[in-house]
């Protein structure tokens, strides 16, 4: 479904039909990225166990707090003012506010703390 909305969007020239970046490229600075927002999540959390306490709802918080501020406002104004598909930012805004919560639910289950000395 959102493949014909991308080459429509790409035929009216609201999406650019090549990229700016190589696709091998693209794919690793996206990656990486990713990790990197993981590891904040995870440090976040980890940071947040002593105040707010251990396990999956602390977790899922920390998830839920990273991810609206890497996802909404930024896509809030593409929808707002981008001439293509509020569909676009919305899944945009998912991917990133689903992957903070898995990413802050899996540092979650993986952490132990250090022990004591």
């Amino acid at each position: 479904m959102l493949r014909a909305r991308y080459e429509a969007a790409q035929q009216s020239g609201m999406f650019l039909k090549q990229p700016r970046y190589p696709y091998p490229l693209f794919i690793l600075v996206w990656i990486v990225t990713l990790f990197v927002l993981a590891f904040v999540v995870a440090w976040l959390y980890a940071s947040a166990r002593a105040t707010r306490g251990a396990g999956p709802k602390t977790a899922a918080i920390i998830g839920l707090l990273v991810g609206f501020a890497a996802g909404f406002p930024t896509n809030f104004g593409t929808a707002t003012w981008a001439p293509i598909s509020r569909h676009f930012p919305l899944w945009w805004m998912l991917e990133l506010w689903v992957g903070a919560i898995l990413a802050a639910l899996v540092a979650g289950w993986l952490y132990n703390d250090p022990p004591a000395s």
